[in-house]
């Protein structure tokens, strides 16, 4: 199994660069809903949408919102409020009620446009989130994400399954647990060696899960950096394999 890695800082998610956020627009007072939905149209990446069902995010005036708080929030990923006069002393009531982003109704355009630039880079992060759970969680290889120092921090289903583990007894955790005593510690002081020098590792463990039956793990090993260049992570994809493949190969 060969794979390639660029380190974290290099990683292009191209595929969320483009995305677009839809909002539908509540705002009672005309002249302020033309004002806003003029400026949002103008914006690129977000769109009113035609209705509630396909609109991620709702813009309402805090007047409307405070009197039926549910309705305007609940149906959507995200509320933005834009403040009346009246209610400028009721932002925290408003944020208690399920409000997420603000706007003042006297907002000039370059402050609206940085609130949206804000709630973009909000979304962006969020689906990238959900895109990278999705996929470490749906993948049949493992995949473990432990700390510097080797701490598991984050196993997905794939390798809890094949370990016999539970996530509780991983999580925290160094590999310790699945070690067959097959290697010897020149195997340990070369893969680390490895690592430590900012290398990636490419290998073979011969395992054990919890009910001490032996597995064979074909695996790749990449550090993780920081925006400094430093070392945070390590990052491990690995795939079982038969042992009768493995000396079939050989």
């Amino acid at each position: 199994m060969k794979i390639t890695f660029k380190k974290s800082s290099e990683v292009d998610m191209e595929i969320l660069q483009n995305f677009k956020l839809t909002f539908y627009n509540y705002i009672g007072n005309q002249l302020l809903r033309t004002k806003f939905s003029k400026l949002l149209s103008s914006f690129e990446g977000i769109y009113l949408g035609d209705s509630p069902e396909t609109s991620e995010i709702s813009i309402i005036d805090s007047q409307t919102f405070l009197e039926s708080p549910y309705a305007y929030s609940e149906p959507f990923e995200a509320t933005l409020i834009v403040v009346l006069k009246e209610n400028a002393k009721d932002k925290d009531l408003i944020l208690e009620k399920g409000g997420d982003f603000f706007l003042y109704e006297d907002s000039s355009e370059s402050e609206i446009s940085h609130r949206l630039e804000i709630i973009k880079e909000y979304f962006s992060y969020k689906y990238q989130a959900q895109l990278l759970q999705t996929i470490f969680h749906k993948a049949e290889n493992s995949i473990v994400i432990t700390d510097s120092c080797g701490v598991i921090k984050y196993a997905n289903q794939y390798f809890i399954s094949i370990t016999g583990y539970s996530r509780d007894e991983l999580i925290g955790a160094t590999p310790v647990h699945i070690k067959s005593g097959l290697h010897d510690k020149t195997f340990y002081q070369n893969l680390w060696g490895e690592l430590k020098k900012g290398n990636g590792w490419n290998g073979i463990f011969v395992n054990k899960n919890k009910n001490g039956k032996l597995f064979y793990e074909e695996a790749n090993i990449t550090p993780i950096y920081n925006n400094l260049g430093k070392i945070i992570s390590y990052l491990k994809i690995g795939r079982v394999v038969e042992r009768e493949r493995l000396l079939s190969n050989e």
